[in-house]
């Protein structure tokens, strides 16, 4: 894989982006390229390793829905109970 190391003049960050994003970032006037392009080889983790990671992710974004339509289910139950209440005293 060929790299470049590129910063975000706006953000003052750097970020490494491989040789086929270059017609995006050349486009944006926030974004320099900083080095010449070079070869890497990244060395691949094992599967163990690399499903166990994607797996707690998943569990973790399931836990983020979860908690998100639990909420969304009491804002609901209110509203049904602030209704009902109108047309009890009604």
């Amino acid at each position: 894989m060929r790299v470049a190391l590129w910063r975000n003049r706006k953000y003052g960050f750097e970020s490494v982006n491989n040789e086929s994003d270059e017609k995006y970032y050349s486009k944006m006037p926030d974004y320099v390229r900083v080095s010449e392009y070079i070869d890497i080889d990244f060395p691949i983790l094992p599967a163990e390793e690399t499903v166990a990671l994607e797996l707690a992710a998943l569990d973790a974004e399931e836990r983020e829905l979860r908690d998100a339509l639990a909420r969304q289910l009491v804002r609901l139950n209110d509203r049904r109970a602030q209704l009902r209440a109108l047309t009890v005293q009604s």
